[in-house]
């Protein structure tokens, strides 16, 4: 992935450190990390990327925790 404006190599040695500690771990589906361009700020395309990957989790979680027959 080509380095987003307002990234730096911190952000991107602590990206691998994390994706690295999930395949560790046997979840590397767990993480994402994502770079958008600009800069640090939360706008419209972060906050639909982040409450995208949010409800496909709660609804794995929630489909997971239903007990079977129910």
């Amino acid at each position: 992935m080509p380095a987003a404006r307002g990234c730096d190599q911190g952000d991107r040695a602590a990206d691998e450190r994390l994706a690295q500690r999930y395949q560790q771990a046997g979840s590397p589906h767990a993480y994402v990390g994502e770079f958008f361009d600009g800069g640090h700020r939360f706008d419209v395309m972060m906050q639909d990327a982040a409450f995208a990957y949010l409800a496909a989790w709660l609804l794995a979680v929630s489909v997971a925790a239903v007990p079977a027959g129910r």
